[in-house]
Order: C-alpha cells, then structure tokens, then sequence
C-alpha cells in the first residue's frame, strides 16, 4: 500500500518499510500501554525533530515552546528557530535553579548518556554559556516567549554547582538533578535573590 495510507486504522499500519515515514517503537515505560506493552508509530521526518525534554527545578515551574504551554516531554518540534521559556517560582538564592536536557531519542544498544553525548545524539543542555537569560520581573506582553524577542538587556543564568543534601539525597527531585548531570547538564542559578523568575533560551533545529 501507498505511504499515505499508512495509518493508525489500517492494517498497513504493520508494514516494516516506507520511502517516507520513520517507525518508532515505544516501550511500557515511555507509554501507557501497560506492562509489557508497546506502541509503533509511523513518524513524518520532515515535519520536526522528536526531543524529548528533562528539567529539574528549584520550585514549582511552567514550561513553554514558543509562547504554548507544553503538553508532553517529548514533543515534535519543527525545523527552524525556536524559543524554550519556563517560569519557576520559589526560588532559593544561592542554589541550584534550573537543570535541563533536550536530546533525540536514539536508542544505541549498549552506549550510556556520555556515549550518546559525544556522538552528537544530544541537542542542548544547560550552561553558563550566554545563551539562557533570565528576569526577575513579570516581562510585559507576551512576546517574550517568542523568537525575535529582544533579550539583550536580560541577564545571563550564572553556573550553580548541584550540592545535594543528605535529606533530600533520596527524593525524586534529586534523582531527576542526578540524571541531568549524568547526561552533562550544567546547573544554572540567578543574579539577585528574587522570589520567581522569567526564563528564555532561543535554540534552532
């Protein structure tokens, strides 16, 4: 059957080749599909580049791609300039405010998160490289969130070492700041001690 019928319905959905579409395969653990399940799924290669999205942060935080608030860790994002923009609250001075990875999801038998990193697999991580801004006050409008916004005048997220205390060593949220590390994330505070921050970091795929 034709690539265009491969669809959810039909039973060409099971064919193992197409000239234009990528098949992916979705573990028990990626998807609801209970345990031992699985789900395929006939992916467009020309309309994005799948990421899948890690973040630690200090407080309660919303994430945001051009301007949409994010509906699943791993989304489609299409070619070309984009902006990541998160609000966290509850910061705490002087710690560890943010941790983030976005890599493709390549599975590569027997390669770790550092592997992956050095062939290229990862897209970007947080460090104190410039490129992720932050405000201490509520910018006006809403084209913050979007690319083209200028964010000269913001200040650059300074590097933070993670420092995790006995207690938490064992919580979930240390667990995700762990991982992140892992996988070369670079910790990033603020200047000053405001109470809620404004994030922008502009990316291109």
């Amino acid at each position: 059957m034709p690539c265009e019928d491969l669809n959810l319905n039909s039973l060409s959905r099971f064919a193992k080749k197409s000239n234009r579409l990528i098949l992916e395969a979705h573990s028990h653990c990626e998807v609801p599909a209970g345990c031992g399940g699985g789900v395929l799924r006939w992916r467009n290669p020309n309309r994005g580049q799948p990421l899948t999205f890690r973040v630690y942060a200090c407080g309660p935080y919303h994430c945001f791609l051009d301007g949409h608030a994010l509906s699943s860790a791993r989304p489609v994002i299409p070619f070309g300039d984009h902006v990541l923009s998160l609000v966290i609250s509850d910061i705490k001075p002087g710690a560890v405010v943010l941790l983030f990875a976005a890599k493709y999801e390549e599975f590569v038998p027997g390669k770790n998160y550092e592997a992956r990193a050095a062939s290229g697999a990862l897209r970007f991580l947080s460090a104190p490289d410039g490129s992720w801004k932050h405000a201490g006050a509520e910018p006006q409008g809403g084209s913050w969130q979007e690319p083209g916004f200028d964010d000269s005048s913001w200040p650059p997220m300074p590097g933070r070492e993670w420092a995790a205390v006995s207690e938490d060593a064992a919580t979930a949220s240390s667990y995700r700041a762990q991982e992140l590390l892992r996988m070369g994330a670079r910790g990033l505070g603020v200047q000053g001690t405001p109470s809620k921050i404004w994030i922008r970091k502009s990316f291109s795929i």
